[in-house]
């Protein structure tokens, strides 16, 4: 284009214009067919190469060796295969390896401080060098700044940090009440990691700590003990403890029930995952042992999934009911589902490095695009849960809440359910004070409707914020901002990092949401997904026979 520019004397700008304009292929869509290739490419390989060393693969993993140690003998020793290419390869085979890096990276006073950092900026508490002057530990100090230096953090970070590492631990002397549930700790860790440009994944351990790692490390387990340990007291809630309220068998069930929804949601298997899952069966009736419980049962949660498996406790007529019920491919919430996962991962890296005069512009497409794809599938998903359930049209017509012409159409013959299911009825379920993720006005079968229940407030919550700046963005009338702003108080009521300070504006949302590569939107697409997750086990209900 600089070229064509020059040799016509226009600007760059309309030379893409005028390609644009005759239909040339854009550069984001030719990245996106040449990103497409290389993994299509790439899982060939990682299918040959799996298909050659899945069994040594397996030996290592049962003898010891950690995942990176793994990846380390391969890349090193067949260097002719790409690193990404092994890297796959390890992730996909499906083997459980005795690592908890951060276990050895970190020591107590390193994952102490990590608590007081995301304290401070929970509480949002300014980097006050007086105090930390008057009240640093040197020794502690120096070790800290020690491990921020690994993860490669400039002196003025590792300072900030010790800063207010040293002003939250102040702040909780003189306001002994003050706390921080694991929950809250988690969500400050993702955004303090995206803050800082950190990395938190499997075989990597940046700084602050994980949620599991503190309690392991200075609680035994327990989140409670470990902030009674570094002089932070715990929320009077919690859930009891040990073999003293479950059976020995609710351990191995517990277990089994969350990896057979893992399994079927695609969701990781993961520690934290298991805290999540047992917070919606808690919402639910259903009461599951903590994950506190969990480790000090087992010891560790590799553990844990290994002595179930080889317990032989997936033969249990509970679980084998889950694992019949895996979605089918053409499912309507797993292509959804991976739909969503795909585009906010397209969206990432779009407004990664994108300049500051298109981010808002970058955002606003997303956000339209992602809620018109949501809620096009959501009302597909509905109706084929519907069919799915031979009971739903007599149960409805039961309930006698249906209008005059969605009953016309049910008592028909032959019955026109899709004519009961028209697109404006579906996505009014979305909407209004009862509206939400959650409801599906009585269609769905009791079993099925509490895994939609059992959503968390925060995932309801996201869901309603992005759709509703979505109508913002769409129709910007008053009533569409006074909406806006009553889900986003909503929200923060919830998570303090969505707490806007100023007017709900077209302008002011789109910076809002766009700035730091688009953090709090890809918070709020998150919801999306979580959405899905549900729908999806939910389907997997309604195809088990009740």
């Amino acid at each position: 284009m600089t070229a064509l520019a020059t040799q016509f004397k226009v600007s760059r700008q309309r030379v893409h214009q005028i390609l644009r304009r005759c239909g040339a292929v854009t550069a984001q869509t030719a990245r996106s067919v040449r990103r497409d290739i290389r993994e299509e490419h790439r899982v060939g390989e990682v299918e040959a190469f799996l298909s050659q060393h899945q069994a040594t693969i397996t030996v290592l993993a049962a003898s010891g060796a950690g995942r990176l140690d793994v990846e380390a003998r391969f890349i090193l020793l067949l260097p002719g295969i790409p690193a990404a290419v092994i890297r796959d390869a390890v992730a996909s085979a499906g083997v459980l390896f005795d690592v908890n890096v951060q276990e050895f990276v970190f020591s107590p006073a390193v994952i102490e401080s990590g608590v007081w950092y995301l304290l401070a900026c929970d509480l949002q508490l300014p980097a006050d060098a007086a105090i930390a002057l008057k009240e640093l530990d040197l020794v502690q100090g120096q070790e800290i700044a020690a491990a921020l230096r690994q993860d490669e953090l400039d002196p003025e970070t590792v300072a900030m940090v010790l800063c207010r590492v040293a002003a939250a631990r102040s702040y909780a002397l003189q306001n002994p009440l003050v706390t921080l549930t694991k929950a809250r700790f988690d969500s400050v860790r993702r955004q303090v990691l995206d803050d800082l440009g950190l990395t938190s994944a499997q075989g990597l351990a940046p700084w602050p700590p994980t949620s599991q790692t503190v309690m392991k490390r200075l609680g035994g387990g327990y989140w409670a003990d470990a902030l009674r340990g570094i002089g932070i007291t715990p929320h009077t809630r919690g859930r009891s403890r040990g073999l003293v309220v479950f059976e020995e068998g609710e351990y191995d069930a517990a277990v089994v029930d969350f990896l057979a929804q893992s399994t079927a949601t695609g969701q990781p298997a993961t520690f934290e995952a298991y805290g999540e899952w047992v917070d919606s069966e808690d919402r639910a009736g259903r009461r599951r042992p903590s994950q506190g419980a969990v480790r000090l049962r087992y010891t560790s949660w590799i553990n844990a999934k290994r002595m179930v498996i080889a317990s032989g406790a997936r033969s249990a007529p509970r679980i084998t009911a889950h694992a019949r019920s895996e979605v089918q491919p053409t499912s309507v919430g797993t292509i959804a589902l991976h739909q969503a996962q795909t585009e906010l991962a397209r969206f990432r890296q779009e407004i990664s490095g994108q300049r500051a005069g298109r981010v808002s512009a970058v955002a606003e497409r997303f956000i339209k695009n992602y809620c018109q794809r949501f809620e096009y599938s959501r009302r597909e998903w509905i109706r084929q849960t519907v069919l799915l359930d031979d009971q739903a049209v007599a149960r409805r017509l039961a309930s006698g809440s249906l209008s005059r012409a969605q009953r016309a159409a049910l008592e028909q013959e032959p019955q026109d359910v899709m004519g009961a299911l028209k697109d404006m009825y579906l996505d009014k379920m979305l909407s209004g004070p009862q509206g939400g993720p959650r409801n599906t006005d009585g269609w769905l079968r009791a079993d099925a409707q509490v895994e939609l229940d059992a959503m968390s407030d925060e995932t309801v919550a996201k869901v309603k914020v992005l759709r509703e700046t979505r109508n913002l963005l769409t129709h910007d009338s008053e009533e569409a901002k006074a909406r806006l702003r009553q889900s986003i108080d909503a929200l923060s009521s919830i998570d303090s990092g969505f707490n806007l300070r100023q007017a709900a504006t077209r302008r002011v949302i789109l910076i809002w949401l766009s700035g730091a590569d688009g953090q709090r939107l890809r918070q709020l697409a998150e919801g999306i997904v979580a959405t899905w997750r549900a729908m999806i086990v939910a389907e997997s209900v309604l195809r088990t026979p009740s």
